[in-house]
C-alpha cells in the first residue's frame, strides 16, 4: 500500500494539461492496458475528475500490523 499527502490540483477544466497528461500516460501504459487511442485517453481524463499532485510526504508499507514497524518506507520532497 502507498499513502501519497501532497498538494493537488485539478486539471481537467485546463484542455492543454488534460491533453498533455492523456498523450504521457498512453505512451508510457499503452502496450500494458491497451490504451492505443490516445484521443480516447484524453477524452476520458476530460470527462472525469482528473488531478496533479504534487507530493509532500509519500508511505509505503506492508499491509499487516505485525509487518509495519520493520517495513514501512517513508520519503519527503522539500
Amino acid at each position: 500500500m502507498v499513502s501519497i499527502e501532497g498538494r493537488a490540483k485539478r486539471i481537467d477544466d485546463d484542455r492543454d494539461h488534460v491533453t498533455a497528461t492523456g498523450r504521457a500516460y498512453q505512451a508510457k501504459y499503452a502496450a500494458e492496458e491497451g490504451f492505443d487511442d490516445v484521443d480516447g485517453v484524453i477524452e476520458f481524463l476530460g470527462q472525469n475528475a482528473a488531478y496533479e499532485i504534487t507530493p509532500e510526504r509519500a508511505f509505503g508499507m506492508i499491509e499487516t500490523p505485525e509487518e509495519f514497524g520493520p517495513c514501512a518506507t517513508k520519503w519527503t520532497w522539500d
